[in-house]
């Protein structure tokens, strides 16, 4: 499920949160994401990052490359 800023108040203070812990603008950043892998899940390995070699590798984001991954566990 994608999070936006104007779903919930709660949303909105964890993106100020974020912001204020990595000092990076959350303006040009994706909405929030939640995952559920289910009992024994897994992701795999995988680039958090457009590489220069993909078409169009920036394009979609609209202010360069993904600088930074911001991850909670929630067990």
């Amino acid at each position: 499920a994608w999070l936006r800023n104007e779903d919930s108040p709660v949303i909105a203070r964890l993106s100020r949160l974020i912001e204020a812990v990595t000092n990076l603008s959350m303006a040009t950043a994706e909405d929030l994401q939640i995952a559920n892998y289910g009992v024994g899940g897994h992701y795999e390995p995988h680039f958090d990052f457009a590489r220069k070699t993909e078409k169009d590798a920036f394009s979609s984001f609209g202010a360069g490359n993904r600088m930074a991954t911001w991850l909670t566990y929630v067990s």
